[in-house]
């Protein structure tokens, strides 16, 4: 029989009282002034050995003893009781390596698979309501953002929306339903060239890019390209995945120090960064299947890509960083699609 001397607390008060436990591989034995008691091992749940802290057995009824040499009494325990299998673990180098390897591919896996799955889940089902005011605020937002009237003249802004109804049309014949009906505005922008999608199903268009297009069947690839982020849904994709690795990145860090949440925030959006190409990436194979059906070839997007790649610079935002895939690997994948 081995003796531990220690402390005894009682429940719920923070007096400690001088205490001994008898105790072997079977039963243990409690002696004090206070509380007397004898049981098995199982009925003492003993808490786990953790760095500094105090190890301590607490009894059915509540009470908690708590040894006086903690090093000398986890030697015992080993002795009489042997070590857990979560001891034996956490004491393997083998296992812990194999831990971290299995962490880090499963944190892959869901970062690569699991939230764009579960993205795609709940984005469809998001209400209209909800993109409506979206749309909404985001057009307010372009307003205050360099973006102005459009300078088209009326006959012109005319034969684009004939040209995008067309399309529209087209889609239908092949099965293709919008949530919400896509419709085409227009817009001037200075900085450049640009078309883009909001969730609301609206298209912007701008003069700068209807003026860099040498035809419409160009214009009706990019609007097609568009269309294929209304048809997938990835504005509010990318927005629940956000989201999802926002309140992920929130539980690991859990400091809210401004330097974690720095950290933190700029994580999450290099990640969403990874996710914005692959939609990018999924608008233009939408395009090009639309192209090959109707016209069995994707030249139409791909010679409007070969302008923009000559009327920008590319190069000084590494692809890591960017939101778009580079404009000659999509012009590749294009190419691509139609062999």
């Amino acid at each position: 029989m081995h003796v531990v001397s220690g402390h005894l607390l009682e429940p719920g008060a923070a007096a400690r009282h001088p205490a001994q436990l008898h105790c072997d591989q079977h039963a243990l034995a409690l002696h004090s002034e206070v509380k007397s008691a004898e049981c098995g091992w199982h009925a003492v749940q003993v808490s786990d050995d953790l760095g500094s802290l105090p190890r301590t057995l607490t009894f059915s009824d509540g009470w908690m003893f708590t040894p006086q040499d903690v090093p000398a009494f986890n030697q015992l325990l080993h002795q009489l009781r042997g070590r857990s299998w979560l001891q034996r673990l956490e004491g393997s180098l083998r296992w812990i390596l194999l831990a971290m390897v299995v962490t880090v591919v499963s944190g892959f896996a869901v970062y690569r698979y699991g939230v764009p799955w579960l993205s795609r889940a709940i984005a469809p089902h998001v209400p209209i309501s909800v993109l409506e005011l979206m749309g909404k605020q985001t057009q307010v937002v372009l307003d205050h953002a360099g973006f102005t009237p459009t300078q088209l003249t009326v006959q012109r802004q005319q034969q684009l929306q004939q040209a995008f109804a067309q399309l529209l049309a087209e889609l239908q014949q092949q099965h293709m339903v919008f949530r919400v009906p896509p419709k085409l505005v227009f817009r001037s922008f200075e900085q450049g060239p640009n078309a883009f999608a909001l969730p609301d199903g609206t298209v912007v268009l701008t003069d700068q890019m209807v003026a860099l297009a040498r035809n419409d069947r160009q214009l009706q690839g990019v609007l097609l390209h568009e269309l294929g982020h209304l048809y997938h849904h990835h504005m509010m994709t990318r927005l629940v995945q956000s989201s999802i690795l926002s309140v992920a990145a929130a539980m690991m860090v859990g400091d809210g120090s401004g330097v974690a949440d720095t950290l933190s925030g700029a994580g999450v959006f290099l990640m969403t960064m990874s996710y914005s190409r692959d939609h990018e990436r999924e608008a233009d194979a939408f395009a090009a299947s639309v192209l090959m059906t109707q016209d069995h070839n994707t030249e139409a997007l791909t010679s409007l890509y070969r302008l923009l790649l000559a009327d920008k610079k590319e190069g000084a935002v590494p692809v890591w960083l960017s939101t778009h895939p580079g404009l000659q690997e999509r012009i590749e994948a294009l190419q691509q699609a139609r062999e």
